[in-house]
């Protein structure tokens, strides 16, 4: 009894902290520098990696080849999961991945490691009504960027034009779908985010997982960032800045506020 009210503890702690990472994505002055998804991976790898070494502090170092299979998930999913925040919003973005990664997990847990379930009947009620949920947020966020209908449309037409001669409400809507497929990507890996460690138990035990994970984290991040480099090298584009002297700022301008929810 007492290990599950542990579990549930950092359980707890756990989705505070993973519903909160977000929110350094959707800061103004982040959203004001339009940073770059791989250049924020990048720094939130850096972090990782530097963290792990905190653990060294109570367990020794162990090395697992899982960790670096963990990695490479979570490096994907970050990068995609930058790239939704940015582009569907923070609150639907994560909802959408949130729930999906639930019902992916509890097949993890239950069908391919056998995991006891004490009221499976409950358990399928409770993911429908999570369906129910998932789905009544896709629903109302369509119709944040609807295109305008009627007499309105060629007065509408003509006064959010950009300068590639698309409507801007075109723009945002294309922008909402790829990041609704990008958040539903991270929902169906971030389900798997923790398999890998239920494999490596058999060489590591809790946190000796984390120092594989760091730097694997780091490791992939690189070579994700190697990659992006040379791509950008090869189609004449400029690589992005790392944004060293980005500030944050309070914001005053209520549709900034505002646009920061999504």
């Amino acid at each position: 009894m007492g290990d599950m009210i542990t579990g549930i503890a950092y359980a707890i702690a756990a989705d505070i902290l993973f519903g909160s990472f977000g929110v350094p994505i959707k800061s103004p002055a982040v959203v004001a520098a339009k940073v770059d998804p791989i250049i924020f991976q990048f720094y939130k790898a850096s972090a990782c990696f530097l963290t792990s070494f905190l653990t060294l502090f109570y367990v020794d170092f162990k090395f697992t080849y899982w960790g670096i299979v963990g990695a490479a998930i979570w490096v994907v999913n970050g990068t995609l999961a930058i790239v939704a925040v940015q582009k569907a919003g923070l609150g639907v973005a994560q909802a959408l991945w949130s729930g999906l990664s639930i019902f992916v997990s509890f097949v993890w847990g239950t069908v391919v490691f056998g995991e006891p379930v004490k009221h499976i009947g409950l358990c399928v009620v409770a993911l429908l009504l999570m369906a129910i949920g998932m789905a009544g947020i896709g629903l109302a966020a369509a119709g944040r960027f609807k295109e305008p209908l009627g007499q309105d449309l060629e007065q509408t037409r003509r006064l959010i034009m950009d300068e590639d001669g698309r409507g801007k409400y075109e723009v945002r809507n294309n922008n909402f779908r790829i990041g609704i497929l990008c958040a539903v990507y991270v929902g169906f890996a971030n389900g798997s985010f923790m398999m890998p460690l239920k494999y490596a138990n058999k060489e590591v035990k809790g946190a000796e997982y984390l120092m594989s994970f760091g730097i694997g984290a780091m490791s992939m991040t690189l070579l994700l960032l190697g990659g992006y480099y040379v791509v950008n090298k090869m189609i004449g584009r400029p690589f992005p800045s790392f944004q060293t002297q980005v500030k944050q700022t309070i914001p005053t301008n209520p549709k900034l506020a505002s646009d920061l929810s999504g």
